[in-house]
């Protein structure tokens, strides 16, 4: 899970950086108000998937019997 975590962290970072940072160049007012609004949208569409899907790995049988192997020893 941490490696997919990381990954997911990464990717996050390079689509703000990359992405909405660019897509938010050279608007103002209105203009940068609405593109901000649609970005943050986007963004917690994502981050609700993220949590569904990190929460569902964390409960899951299969997740909580390999870390107890790796906690163990």
């Amino acid at each position: 899970a941490r490696n997919l975590h990381d990954y997911y962290k990464d990717k996050l970072t390079q689509h703000i950086q990359f992405i909405v940072l660019k897509s938010l160049e050279g608007k103002d007012g209105e203009h940068l108000l609405k593109a901000y609004i649609k970005e943050w949208e986007n963004y917690t569409i994502f981050v609700h998937f993220m949590k569904k899907m990190f929460n569902y790995l964390v409960d899951s049988p299969l997740f909580n019997h390999w870390f107890f192997r790796i906690a163990t020893i």
